[in-house]
């Protein structure tokens, strides 16, 4: 099953923790669902599907 992506947008900011670089994201998306990983983070290839 494939999906359309749409664009990555990075944003930047300067350190203030976690909790500070979550919300400036989600400050700035109108989309319905948003998943956040760590970097060391493994997921499965499947897993996105799996949840939706």
């Amino acid at each position: 099953m494939a999906y359309a992506a749409e664009p990555i947008i990075v944003l930047t900011k300067d350190n203030d923790g976690k909790h500070s670089a979550l919300n400036h994201g989600l400050r700035h998306t109108d989309t319905d669902h948003i998943v956040t990983v760590d970097a060391d983070s493994v997921i499965k290839q499947d897993a996105l599907s799996e949840l939706v």
